[in-house]
Order: C-alpha cells, then sequence, then structure tokens
C-alpha cells in the first residue's frame, strides 16, 4: 500500500470504531496492562482507581503494557456521551456496536470499562475539532 493511500484513509473513533470522526480529545498519555499480562499472584494495588502493576511484575512472555498516546478520536455519537461523562453508556455503546452480535467473551466488556475508565481519568480538556476537518 502506498503513502499516498495511507493519508487518505479517513480516521475511525477510537471508542467504537465508526466514521465519521467529529472530534479529538487531549489525553495525557498513559500505559494500560490486564491481569493476563501478570505475572501469577501479583498484588495489584490501585492508582487513581485504577489498576497498576510495578514493571517487574509483568509477565516474561504475556507481559507487556499497552500504550495509549495523547489524542483519542471520537465520531458524534461517542463525543456526546464523553461530554456527558457517561462513562457506562460509552462502554453499551462500543460492545453493541463491535462484540453484542459475537460470542465475544466477558472480559472483552470488562476490558472496555477499564480501558474508558483510563480515559476519562487522563483527559486532559474539552474536546476540539479533529484536524482532518479544518
Amino acid at each position: 500500500m502506498s503513502q499516498d493511500h495511507l493519508q487518505t484513509v479517513a480516521p475511525v473513533c477510537d471508542f467504537c470504531n465508526t466514521r465519521p470522526v467529529a472530534s479529538l480529545y487531549p489525553t495525557e498519555p498513559f500505559y494500560l496492562t490486564t491481569d493476563r499480562e501478570i505475572v501469577p499472584d501479583t498484588p495489584i494495588s490501585l492508582k487513581d482507581d485504577l489498576p497498576c502493576v510495578g514493571p517487574d511484575d509483568l509477565d516474561p512472555v504475556y507481559g507487556k503494557a499497552e500504550y495509549f498516546s495523547s489524542g483519542w478520536t471520537a465520531c458524534d455519537a461517542c463525543s456526546t456521551l464523553i461530554d456527558q461523562l457517561d462513562h457506562e453508556g460509552l462502554v453499551q455503546r462500543c460492545y453493541s456496536l463491535n462484540y453484542a452480535s459475537t460470542s465475544a467473551p466477558p472480559e472483552v466488556f470488562d476490558l472496555h470499562h477499564l480501558l474508558f475508565l483510563a480515559f476519562f481519568k487522563h483527559l486532559q480538556g474539552p474536546r476540539l475539532p479533529h484536524p482532518s476537518l479544518s
């Protein structure tokens, strides 16, 4: 695929994976791990209501922290939920659109719940117009 083609692909909503996007939300970059990625029996502590472990507690095979960048794109529907601070509504919308008709395990719902909680904890300000709209 050529570089020119990659630049013309419309961005998708980082929450529900739909198009078009309308907004960009500034966040502090963060890392997130799940219990699958840590050494068994590792104590998990809470920092700002989010589970965290030390870097030495990551599983040697599966252990990696997922990095989330400082800008999240959102469609109009997700932007409305974010602006209302409707965490549960955002999780339900995204799960319904992407997984409800599949046999996704319950952990998928739980992971979205945790991920979007982390998003709200790291939010750095109000929504901005997405750069592709300018």
